[in-house]
């Protein structure tokens, strides 16, 4: 008796004695092939009634105001829109291989502890050069929400926790390449909510969103206020999004 699977637990293939006996042709040999029955699993695909409940609660979501990340997030998976923004479930992980959307994340919390010491204060290469040398503390301590301390320094995480420092490095260079032009720079803010109104079938939707490290760019004969928004959508597709 033999296993013939590959990948199984005590696998292997057909002894030298068996093949003789086949070879010699002397004995008989009856050969069964013994298949284990494995139950079959149909997948059934989550469905949520958009009952007037559901609505009202839509509604009010657009009226406190939604998000790019909610807008995102209906598109990319309905269902968990509807868990997490309707029935109010959201689930905390701790992940073990760094995502992709999580990374976004650690770069973000890491220029906000960076920078958060910084609000108000003009920008000079002395304190950017300081930045430079907390980016690895700052990127580690932000990543810790996400992942376990074990698992930072293992597999794949390696490589995105020090692709995380790479881009938070280059956010610090783009400032020092204004401060080397002779520009100056101040930190209005790290992080600033706003609110805007679309308008759409006489139908007015609140969009809301947060400018990252909103700051004052001062050149020569002009002020520039730099931020980075989130992203933004037409009325077209926010009343989809509502009604459809």
């Amino acid at each position: 008796i033999y296993n013939t699977e590959s990948d199984a637990m005590n696998n292997g293939e057909i002894s030298r004695f068996i093949t003789q006996i086949e070879v010699e042709g002397v004995h008989n040999v009856d050969k069964n092939i013994l298949i284990s029955k494995t139950p079959i699993k149909y997948k059934s695909e989550n469905l949520y009634i958009k009952t007037k409940n559901v609505q009202k609660r839509l509604k009010s979501l657009f009226k406190n105001g939604i998000s790019a990340s909610m807008l995102c997030l209906y598109s990319l998976d309905k269902i968990k829109f509807f868990e997490n923004y309707i029935l109010g479930v959201q689930e905390k992980k701790i992940e073990e291989t760094i995502a992709s959307s999580t990374l976004g994340n650690i770069i973000h919390d890491a220029l906000e502890l960076l920078y958060v010491d910084l609000i108000g204060k003009n920008l000079n290469m002395k304190l950017l050069v300081k930045l430079k040398t907390k980016i690895n503390e700052c990127v580690e301590e932000a990543a810790l929400q996400y992942v376990r301390k074990r698992s930072i320094q293992k597999g794949k995480n390696v490589i995105i926790i020090e692709t995380a420092k790479n881009y938070v490095s280059k956010v610090i260079d783009i400032d020092i390449n204004h401060i080397n032009k002779g520009n100056s720079l101040k930190i209005i803010d790290i992080e600033k909510e706003f609110k805007t109104e679309l308008v759409n079938r006489n139908q007015k939707y609140t969009m809301r969103g947060k400018i990252e490290k909103n700051r004052t760019i001062r050149t020569a004969g002009m002020i520039n206020t730099a931020g980075a928004c989130l992203s933004s959508f037409s009325s077209k597709e926010i009343f989809g999004f509502m009604f459809s």
